[in-house]
């Protein structure tokens, strides 16, 4: 009996390399009972600011980009923040308007690592095979260049504000894990003309599906510790995430 091929292995394509691009702002209320400076017509974040009391602005932004799209200039892995990293010289464009009601603003992202291509095994099944991704694995970024620590805002504790974007940058890498153990999951039973495009939906379902699940995640995080001064809280945050990323 001749041994089985799996057909040739085809790329699903160009949309599987786009990164998923983030926004987080450490917007911080005052440190004990420190006035925090407010924009004008905006009040400023208080120390006993209720959980979840966080204007529209504040809360982190996502968006699927394609590769040609994403503008970084100064890309980290996933490793422990030094203040050093945030060396942006003026706040993201799209939240500058407010900047000064933030501790710091981390561009992150999560983008391929590698090709992603489609391979397609054959079944007992004639002319149908399974199709999986192969070669699919994601992982987050840390934009430097992007990055922004706010040099006005003295009435939080630095080691807080860190603390706080480097929860985010957690969460995002805790995202990738989970988008790249999804893709990797994926078998479809289906004809090799039809493969690469169901798997391209697949691939973009899953993709979309990582976008909200990352800006939901964050958007918790932030409901709890930011627009107040809540260490107890952000570190048992910390201490989730760590965990996690250890399993």
């Amino acid at each position: 009996m001749r041994p089985r091929r799996a057909a040739p292995r085809r790329r699903p394509g160009a949309r599987a390399h786009g990164p998923l691009a983030l926004l987080f702002a450490g917007l911080l209320g005052a440190c004990a009972g420190a006035g925090a400076p407010a924009r004008p017509g905006t009040p400023a974040p208080r120390a006993d600011a209720q959980v979840g009391e966080l204007p529209e602005y504040a809360l982190p932004q996502a968006q699927v980009m394609d590769e040609s799209e994403y503008a970084a200039t100064d890309l980290i892995p996933y490793r422990r923040l030094t203040r050093e990293d945030f060396r942006g010289t003026a706040p993201p464009a799209q939240v500058a308007a407010h900047a000064d009601a933030a501790g710091a603003f981390t561009c992150g992202s999560i983008a391929s690592v590698g090709t992603a291509n489609a391979r397609f095994d054959p079944t007992a099944k004639p002319g149908i095979y399974v199709a999986r991704f192969t070669g699919a694995a994601f992982a987050s970024r840390m934009d430097r260049g992007c990055s922004w620590w706010n040099p006005t805002r003295k009435d939080i504790p630095a080691a807080y504000v860190l603390e706080h974007e480097q929860i985010h940058f957690a969460l995002t890498e805790l995202a990738a894990r989970h988008l790249t153990a999804k893709l990797r999951a994926v078998s479809l039973e289906t004809t090799p003309e039809e493969g690469p495009a169901l798997l391209q939906r697949h691939f973009d379902a899953l993709l979309d599906e990582a976008r909200e699940e990352l800006l939901r995640v964050n958007t918790d995080f932030d409901r709890d510790t930011s627009g107040r001064y809540a260490p107890d809280v952000q570190r048992g945050w910390l201490e989730r995430v760590e965990r996690e990323l250890a399993d």
